[in-house]
């Protein structure tokens, strides 16, 4: 190794599960991992706690580019790999192993840092409140104390968390998609074409986006709304129930579970992407519209929408179907729509392309690690921990 070369970082990712069903946090893993291992100076491997194989992104066999195992890895097994590893990233914060993790880490010496993924917002710390307290007595408080400094998406999350625990040291650092070769193109269809793109949950608001495109229809704008991702029986029941009740069964279309070049084939065919959530950390799904040339209409808690709204989409500060019925209304009446969909692929590429995400991820983990070893000063490292 050279002088100007950096050594080589061996990183170790846990995060609860790889399922589906979870949503952004088990595919975000899994995109972290292989962002890291295209760099030259990281090894990243990913340890899963919970879940089965054939329930998980791993139903396909193991993604190109990400290390891990087919089979979880109970506490003994995070213990050992703990111990081989530079830096430690932990993915979410209130489950049972976390606490076990940390001690691990303390233990062999190994600073962790922790991605909450969105658990420490405002809206979700008015949730399982008594639960959460119990497991800050457990171990929680301890956790957060002992952690190196937390990860977040987004400046507004970083901003949130510091609101919960004043001092805590933490860094945004974005979300990532990959960069299709070849996005959509060319004028919008008519009539125009929504897509929602995320797992199926209360706080993702879908039902709005229902009401939006009946509303349109009552104000004579033609719009299909294709609904992309699964979720509870009991919701999607809800949903299809509210298609049927508004009479909307020939313009919207429950698409199920879309992975791999399904999902390509949904976002290319579509015209805007929608995002009418009430509580997004970040929004995976609007970076992967923006990076497929879909101009995006998303309410203000979704992170990543803010650096489009106004060049490559609306965002909206109500979670409300005439608010998202106005939105594609205005980018309807685009004049140019093949220029907007060049603008949404260029904010996807200047903020969330993984070649930068993964930069900022190492510089993270680099800091931790120097942190570690005394080479930075103590106010270098800034902050407290709550």
């Amino acid at each position: 190794m050279t002088p100007t070369e950096p050594a080589s970082l061996r990183v170790l990712q846990v995060v609860n599960t790889l399922a589906v069903s979870d949503g952004g946090p088990a595919l975000h893993s899994l995109d972290v991992n292989a962002a890291l291992n295209a760099r030259s100076d990281t090894s990243a491997h990913l340890a899963w706690v919970t879940g089965r194989p054939d329930e998980s992104h791993l139903a396909d066999g193991v993604p190109a580019g990400v290390s891990t195992s087919l089979g979880r890895s109970g506490l003994r097994e995070l213990w050992r790999q703990v111990r081989g590893a530079d830096a430690v990233i932990v993915h979410g914060f209130y489950l049972p192993w976390v606490p076990w993790v940390a001690l691990a880490c303390r233990a062999h010496g190994v600073p962790f840092v922790v991605m909450p993924h969105g658990v420490f917002t405002r809206y979700q710390r008015q949730r399982s409140r008594v639960r959460k307290a119990a497991f800050d007595a457990l171990g929680g408080r301890a956790t957060r104390r002992a952690a190196a400094s937390f990860v977040v998406a987004t400046v507004g999350e970083q901003e949130e968390l510091a609101e919960a625990y004043p001092g805590i040291v933490s860094t945004a650092v974005g979300v990532g998609t990959a960069m299709p070769s070849a996005p959509a193109t060319g004028e919008r269809h008519e009539p125009i074409r929504l897509v929602t793109l995320s797992r199926i949950a209360p706080k993702k608001r879908i039902d709005v986006a229902i009401d939006a495109v009946a509303l349109l229809r009552d104000r004579g704008v033609d719009a299909r709304l294709t609904i992309a991702g699964t979720g509870q029986d009991e919701l999607l029941d809800g949903l299809r129930a509210q298609v049927r009740r508004l009479r909307l069964e020939d313009r919207v279309v429950f698409a199920g579970e879309v992975r791999g070049g399904a999902k390509t084939a949904h976002l290319v065919r579509g015209d805007v992407l929608v995002a009418p959530s009430e509580d997004e950390n970040f929004g995976i799904s609007i970076a992967e519209g923006l990076a497929h040339g879909l101009p995006v209409v998303a309410t203000r808690f979704v992170g990543a929408a803010l650096p489009a709204d106004r060049v490559a989409g609306r965002v909206i500060d109500e979670v409300s179907a005439a608010s998202l019925a106005d939105a594609v209304e205005a980018l309807r009446a685009v004049a140019d729509f093949p220029q907007l969909r060049e603008r949404a692929r260029g904010v996807a590429v200047e903020r969330y392309g993984w070649a930068s995400v993964a930069g900022r991820w190492r510089d993270a983990l680099a800091r931790a690690t120097e942190e570690r070893d005394g080479e930075l000063s103590p106010a270098a490292g800034g902050g407290g921990r709550a």
